[in-house]
C-alpha cells in the first residue's frame, strides 16, 4: 500500500540498460547478452524494455529486472503473464496515484510516480544572516 525504495545510490551500484542502449547497440538478443556477461555475480540490472521482441531478449539474457516505461496497463499485464512469478516488472512513466492501482492489478512489481518529486509545489525558503552589534567582534 505504499513506500518506497531506492534503484540505486550511484551509477556503480547497478547496471541500467535503458532505450538509448537499444538503440546504440541493436536490438538483436545476442547484443543484449554479450552486453551483460561482463558484469560482476551480485551486482543487480535492470532493462528496460518497449516492445515484446526487447521483452523477449531481456528473458534470453537473464534479466531479472524489466522496466517498462510509458507502457499501458495492459501491456503490463501481458508482459507479467509472460514473464512469469521470478521477474520484477517495474511501471513507470505518467503513472499518478490514480492510476497506480491499474498497474498494481496488472501484474506491477514495482511503480514509480514520478509525479510525486518532479511536479510537488515549490516552498518559499530564505536564509537570512545577521549579525549581533552589541557584541564586540572577534
Amino acid at each position: 500500500m505504499g513506500g518506497g525504495i531506492d534503484n540505486r545510490a550511484s551509477l556503480a551500484d547497478a547496471v541500467l540498460w535503458k532505450d538509448n542502449h537499444w538503440a546504440l547497440l541493436g536490438a538483436q538478443p545476442s547484443v543484449l547478452t554479450e552486453a551483460l556477461r561482463g558484469v560482476p555475480p551480485g551486482v543487480p540490472i535492470a532493462v528496460e524494455v518497449e516492445s515484446d521482441e526487447q521483452l523477449e531478449a531481456a528473458l534470453a539474457a537473464g534479466v531479472t529486472h524489466v522496466l517498462a516505461d510509458n507502457q499501458s496497463p495492459e501491456r503490463i499485464h501481458r508482459w507479467a503473464r509472460r514473464a512469469g512469478r521470478g521477474i520484477t516488472i517495474q511501471a513507470s512513466g505518467g503513472i499518478t496515484p490514480e492510476t497506480a492501482r491499474a498497474y498494481a492489478e496488472a501484474g506491477a512489481t514495482l511503480i514509480s510516480i514520478g509525479v510525486l518529486t518532479h511536479s510537488a509545489p515549490a516552498a518559499g525558503m530564505r536564509c537570512d544572516v545577521t549579525v549581533d552589534t552589541r557584541r564586540p567582534a572577534l
